[in-house]
């Protein structure tokens, strides 16, 4: 799909830049592809975090301490067994 110009990113995830530049695509390593489509993969990750509303709630468990952190994976892997490996 690059040789056509479409982005890895919207080709997979049907989101952000639907087309890289042919000029610019031309120009990049493989090695750059990749980083740029890290970034995008990140940028929409967090634009869907924020939209979401689960933001503050993410915050807050970076923010919990070993011990809660524990008692929480505990409660999560009994919602959600395995999903967050």
């Amino acid at each position: 799909m690059l040789e056509y110009g479409y982005s890895p990113f919207w080709v997979i995830f049907g989101d952000g830049e639907k087309f890289i530049p042919s000029e610019i695509l031309s120009t990049l390593t493989e090695k750059q592809i990749e980083s740029v489509f890290n970034f995008e993969r990140d940028r929409v990750f967090h634009r869907q975090l924020k939209e979401s509303g689960f933001r503050p709630m993410v915050e807050q468990l970076l923010e919990l301490d070993d011990k809660d952190r524990k008692i929480f994976r505990t409660i999560f892997d009994r919602f959600f067994p395995k999903k967050h490996q």
